[in-house]
């Protein structure tokens, strides 16, 4: 789709470079008494990101907040530091210093350019049949053509979690399962460090539902819920959405410490939104050869019957033959598909919630911040953005994929009026809706309650209690111990 192409191209670059600035000015590419920039040679060697767009400039005046810059023919004209360079000082740039500029269109201004050290990606999918609408593999096909919405095999942090809270309710939990936040020690073997995971707040917040451990990306609950159920039926899982290849049974896969690829975690959200159908990502639909025969056709449906119009025939409705198969209970999808429109309305991806349109996602950000992932969808479309330097480092202090990730998607979204009529997620069979208290995770009619989907039986209508591993007392509401109480 050429339309949402040019604009997952606009805001994915927008996003790094915004992203970039936070870091300062970086110097120029190269500070010189001669001008260099009308030098072949010099050109060759200092590719430019966007040829059509970007050009280069070379200071040869010093003004009282403002530079004048000279371009490879030339061209004389002069640089102020306001608005779109605001972010820059003069006291930064010395006469003979080169740089890249671009001259925007609707105002007319000369911005300051600096290729971001940071990369990603961003795609944008049907999630009922999987094709690819647009994809992004960085931030200049003229300076790498490495794809890394396909290729870069990344950890996907708490971007996993949603196969981990969907292998839970495959297992008969609910949304308002309450789970233990709380410390949790694993021994690791002789000879090695205790592992002592933690909340990315580094606090605990106790018995929280199983809702508001998704929201709120309580790592200490998934790793509670992970071990419960078993790491062997998370793979499982995992195998069903295509997304299990370089994982293991190790614990920390429930917080994200495998590897996947962009666009394997999208098409598996996909299969979340879509209820629950097993698709592949595609970008080519078919092919003809020369004589216009069908050699390749990506086509997850198939016409059976299917004629050329006669209006002196009488026709029926013809039959449609789907590749497709389920890989999750529509109902269950529909379960998880609303704890993520959580995460938009009250957790971490809560800056997406200014648009007021239903969507759903999930943040993702590895330890030390070193990548940052934002996956997240309509009714009918998914978005994956990841960003992260292609030597993994630190993207900052508070960098996460709620800060860095979340705004791209948020302006993709925004800008392509995806969902403008605000259809809802689709409802499928087999789905009651309670009011539950979304701290207690019972049954309420208070004025905080939310309308939690249930399987039908297995709504909370009275209280039952199970006590998990080695949790020791209850008393008055007050627990004791390091295990996990789930109430249902």
């Amino acid at each position: 789709d050429t339309t949402l192409q040019k604009i997952a191209d606009q805001v994915f670059i927008n996003g790094l470079m915004e992203f970039d600035k936070k870091n300062g000015w970086r110097g120029p590419i190269q500070n010189s008494n001669y001008k260099l920039i009308s030098n072949p040679n010099f050109q060759e060697n200092h590719k430019n990101p966007f040829p059509k767009k970007w050009k280069l400039s070379q200071v040869i005046e010093l003004h009282d907040n403002s530079l004048k810059v000279m371009d490879k023919d030339f061209n004389e004209t002069m640089i102020d530091f306001k608005e779109g360079n605001n972010w820059l000082s003069q006291e930064e740039f010395q006469i003979g210093d080169i740089f890249f500029t671009e001259t925007e269109e609707e105002s007319g201004e000369i911005l300051i350019k600096q290729v971001p050290e940071v990369n990603g990606g961003i795609i944008v999918m049907d999630p009922h049949t999987g094709k690819v609408l647009a994809i992004t593999g960085g931030f200049s096909f003229n300076l790498s053509e490495f794809n890394r919405a396909t290729q870069a095999k990344r950890q996907s942090g708490s971007a996993f979690k949603p196969f981990v809270y969907i292998t839970a309710l495959k297992e008969g939990y609910t949304p308002s399962t309450l789970i233990l936040d709380a410390p949790y020690v694993v021994d690791q073997g002789p000879g090695l460090p205790k592992w002592k995971p933690s909340n990315y707040t580094e606090k605990f917040y106790g018995i929280s539902t199983m809702r508001t451990g998704i929201e709120k990306s309580r790592n200490l609950m998934t790793i509670r819920l992970a071990d419960k159920i078993g790491m062997k039926k998370i793979l499982n899982t995992t195998k069903d959405f295509n997304i299990d290849k370089f994982l293991d049974q190790n614990l920390s896969m429930a917080l994200g410490a495998g590897l996947t690829t962009l666009q394997d975690l999208t098409s598996a959200y996909g299969m979340i939104v879509n209820g629950g159908k097993e698709i592949k990502p595609t970008i080519i639909q078919s092919v003809y050869n020369k004589r216009g025969k069908l050699i390749i056709n990506n086509e997850q449906k198939k016409c059976l019957k299917c004629i050329q119009f006669d209006e002196t025939l009488d026709y029926s409705i013809p039959e449609l033959e789907s590749k497709e198969k389920n890989i999750l209970d529509s109902a269950i999808a529909y379960q998880i598909t609303s704890m993520l429109e959580g995460v938009v309305q009250n957790g971490t991806g809560k800056k997406i919630s200014i648009l007021k349109v239903p969507l759903g996602g999930k943040t993702g950000t590895t330890n030390d911040n070193k990548d940052a992932w934002f996956i997240g969808f309509s009714p009918d479309l998914v978005v994956g953005v990841y960003v992260g330097y292609d030597k993994p480092k630190t993207l900052g202090y508070k960098q996460t994929g709620a800060s860095v990730a979340v705004p791209i998607f948020r302006e993709f979204m925004e800008k392509a009026n995806i969902n403008h009529n605000k259809i809802p997620f689709r409802i499928p069979p087999g789905i009651s809706f309670v009011k539950i208290d979304p701290k207690t995770g019972l049954q309420s009619n208070n004025k905080n309650a939310i309308l939690e989907p249930f399987l039908i039986g297995t709504e909370p209508f009275k209280r039952n209690i199970r006590i998990l591993d080695d949790l020791s007392t209850i008393n008055n509401n007050t627990i004791t111990g390091t295990g996990s109480l789930l109430l249902n």
